[in-house]
């Protein structure tokens, strides 16, 4: 169904701060609206993303910003970079991913006289969550400029769960009146399924945990490997697999000397980035994702499709997923013996593995499949623009 009936394509800009987070988690939304007649441009810096979304037929353009840098100066030329682009497209409509994006895309759209305007918050991101003292201070000192922007603006919010929702208007950078929850960005529940028939776990003979996330604090490695350290010494049953990329450049990421340092242990069967991750979901008995605090956990969505039982800590993003001993394991934040706790119920119980699985894979058919996200957000664009 063509829910654009207009003839005159409404032109979009996505705004982000890599391609990869395009191609992989808004693909099928771009995708959607380039069918119900929008003219979509996507902005964001060069990565080897880039040229994917391009094959697809995408229009992409190149922004010069650095996603951690916080250089006075190499910001100043981020945003003037990125006015140059919105001056020559001209658009319609702008919709913001991150952070900093929202900032600075909102910014720009209240210089060229954009009246749409739309702000996903994909997570908080460490200026509004972390506890260390220099973005304690950017926090004081940029969230004026927030509240300045965006309430001149007259944009839209749109967030990922209820509490970053709270949060953002406890905080008076949003309002009822134009926050909206829109939950995740969608999964493909027909290509993340389990084709196979699993009779019982583990499906070998030993129990396959995965954590399948980046190798930042923030992720919870370091608890996750305290809780494995203290099975292995009664329990050697079970192997770690981490599918995580990693860049000791990146703030918050976990040193070199730790990974190397936890590669030699006899329960890690490796440490690396994987691109098909379904292939490792097939292979997967436990998927364990113990986050300080999630937008809402794509990897969670795609391991829940798949049928597999999941941990994961009882914070914003995660929580919204897995209900408490229905569709899943929630454990205490920060907390290595409740991860222990967690893998060791679930190691010993076949059948409520199966149990988990099977009632998580429903309850993202009813609520987070590509056609559901999708549908609302284009509802929520036409609603806006017919008011």
């Amino acid at each position: 169904m063509n829910i654009n009936k207009k003839k005159k394509k409404l032109k979009i800009i996505f705004l982000a701060n890599t391609s990869w987070y395009f191609y992989n988690f808004r693909l099928s939304l771009i995708k959607f609206l380039i069918q119900n007649n929008f003219e979509i441009h996507l902005i964001c810096p060069n990565d080897k993303f880039t040229k994917k979304l391009i094959q697809e037929g995408i229009n992409v353009h190149t922004w010069n910003l650095k996603g951690s840098s916080i250089n006075f100066f190499k910001e100043l030329f981020s945003i003037y970079s990125l006015y140059k682009i919105y001056k020559n497209i001209k658009p319609d409509l702008v919709h913001h991913f991150t952070i900093k994006c929202v900032l600075y895309g909102t910014f720009i759209s209240n210089i060229c006289g954009i009246k749409f305007i739309f702000n996903s918050i994909t997570g908080l991101g460490r200026i509004f969550i972390s506890s260390k003292i220099e973005y304690k201070f950017l926090k004081v000192l940029i969230l004026p400029f927030y509240k300045l922007i965006i309430q001149k603006s007259k944009g839209h919010f749109i967030f990922q769960n209820k509490s970053d929702l709270k949060y953002f208007i406890k905080l008076n950078i949003s309002n009822k009146k134009n926050s909206h929850l829109i939950s995740g960005s969608g999964i493909d529940i027909n290509y993340f399924k389990n084709d196979i028939n699993i009779n019982s776990f583990p499906k070998k003979g030993y129990w396959k945990l995965l954590f399948p996330s980046r190798l930042i604090l923030e992720k919870g490695i370091i608890e996750l490997i305290k809780a494995c350290d203290s099975i292995w010494e009664k329990n050697k049953n079970f192997r770690l697999f981490i599918a995580g990329d990693f860049d000791i450049n990146q703030k918050g990421n976990i040193s070199k000397s730790y990974i190397e340092e936890i590669r030699k242990r006899a329960y890690i069967e490796n440490i690396k980035y994987v691109h098909n991750m379904k292939t490792l979901y097939l292979d997967t008995d436990i998927v364990i994702l113990p986050s300080w605090r999630e937008g809402l956990s794509r990897i969670i969505l795609e391991a829940g499709s798949m049928e597999l039982p999941i941990i994961a800590s009882n914070v914003p993003g995660c929580k919204e997923i897995i209900i408490k001993n229905k569709t899943g394991l929630l454990i205490n934040k920060k907390d290595p013996e409740s991860i222990t706790d967690a893998i060791l119920l679930l190691m010993n119980n076949n059948n409520l593995c199966k149990l988990f699985g099977k009632n998580i894979r429903t309850h993202i058919e009813k609520n987070f499949t590509n056609e559901i996200i999708n549908t609302k957000t284009i509802n929520l664009y036409r609603n806006i623009i017919k008011n």
